[in-house]
């Protein structure tokens, strides 16, 4: 048999989390109260003939524009009936006698009627002990502390919630609970039957439906489970995939790094090399300049004396160390060489357009 997992069956309504009242089952197999769904529709606007489920949002298209036009679910209704009779007598609250029409303390029920199904106080206790039909029946005493035998809560006549006849027949063409009214106006020329007989067909129908399901939820569990453990290999890889691109794209950046340092370092030698040039060039240039500066000055000094051997013992010297100078001057070039200027050539576009082409992923 197929693995359970539909939700715990609960007999409370999910809109107003009380014991159901009238409960109405829509196509979506979701079960609410008749005054929950009313206000539901109210809320939604009058005009609108359908109606969103509040559980799943499914939206319902309601017979002939109606709420009571949706199928009765007699079973949530018995169900909840009983749970509501059950805690009120395990959990001993004050309960009104359900035979007695005034409203004061001694009103309060004292037993519980299996057979009428009704809470009872003292004084219709005693009156039913004293009926003929009633005797016999069993009573459960609301206050004593001793454990207590929950009953089995007899089915009550159904009523059909348009015309509030009781449901007697099954129609059978539409597949539906209906009263003699409902049956003379609308399914007079349908097959149909008592509804009392047709009980065993119907159980054995919604068992063949639940051995249909049987073999279809196994196969579709197990596509559920490969689906999971598919999002999770998805999850894996997606982290394996991020893991190597970061990866990637810190190797790229050191690789960027390294380069960046590697050009700054050639830069550094280059512009060195071109320094160390033009300030060999300039010692040249200063250096002549001291020289032929101090010579001249000498040349000046020595040429203003009047003593004909004091100029005469330095003037051959003085005179062709000046020669050479100023040979020397036309010799150097006067203008600094290797003017050319370091420049980088980085080509960002390119390099851009590769970034942006760089790597892909795909399936």
């Amino acid at each position: 048999m197929a693995e359970n997992t539909s939700p715990a069956i609960t007999m409370t309504c999910e809109v107003c989390s009380e014991y159901y009242t009238d409960p109405l089952m829509l196509p979506c197999l979701h079960s609410f109260c008749k005054k929950c769904l009313i206000k539901a529709k109210e809320k939604q606007g009058s005009a609108d003939t359908s109606l969103k489920c509040p559980t799943c949002d499914t939206s319902i298209n309601l017979p002939d524009g109606k709420i009571e036009g949706l199928t009765q679910n007699l079973w949530f209704e018995h169900k909840s009936k009983e749970a509501s009779i059950k805690r009120k007598i395990v959990s001993k609250e004050v309960t009104s006698c359900d035979k007695c029409i005034i409203d004061d303390s001694s009103d309060a029920a004292v037993v519980y009627c299996c057979d009428c199904g009704q809470f009872l106080c003292d004084l219709c206790k005693k009156v039913h002990k004293r009926s003929r039909k009633e005797a016999n029946h069993k009573l459960i005493d609301l206050e004593t502390k001793e454990s207590i035998e929950l009953p089995t809560v007899k089915h009550e006549a159904i009523y059909c919630i348009q015309h509030l006849e009781k449901l007697t027949y099954y129609c059978k063409d539409c597949d539906k609970l209906v009263c003699q009214i409902c049956l003379n106006i609308h399914h007079k020329s349908h097959n149909y039957n008592y509804y009392i007989d047709e009980g065993d067909t119907a159980r054995k129908a919604l068992k063949e439906s639940v051995a249909s399901c049987d073999k279809v939820i196994p196969p579709v569990t197990e596509a559920i489970a490969n689906g999971e453990k598919m999002l999770e290999q998805i999850a894996t890889h997606k982290e394996e995939m991020r893991q190597e691109i970061k990866e990637t794209f810190e190797k790229l950046k050191a690789a960027l790094d390294k380069r960046c340092n590697d050009l700054l370092m050639e830069t550094e030698e280059i512009a060195g090399t071109k320094r160390n040039s033009v300030e060999k060039q300039l010692d040249r240039f200063r250096k002549l300049v001291k020289q032929v500066s101090h010579g001249r000055h000498l040349a000046s000094s020595v040429s203003e004396r009047t003593d004909p051997g004091e100029v005469l013992s330095v003037k051959k010297l003085i005179t062709n160390q000046l020669e050479e100078f100023i040979e020397e001057s036309k010799k150097l070039p006067l203008e600094i060489e290797d003017k050319k200027v370091v420049v980088a050539r980085l080509d960002i576009l390119t390099l851009s357009k590769e970034i942006n082409e760089f790597g892909s992923v795909s399936e």
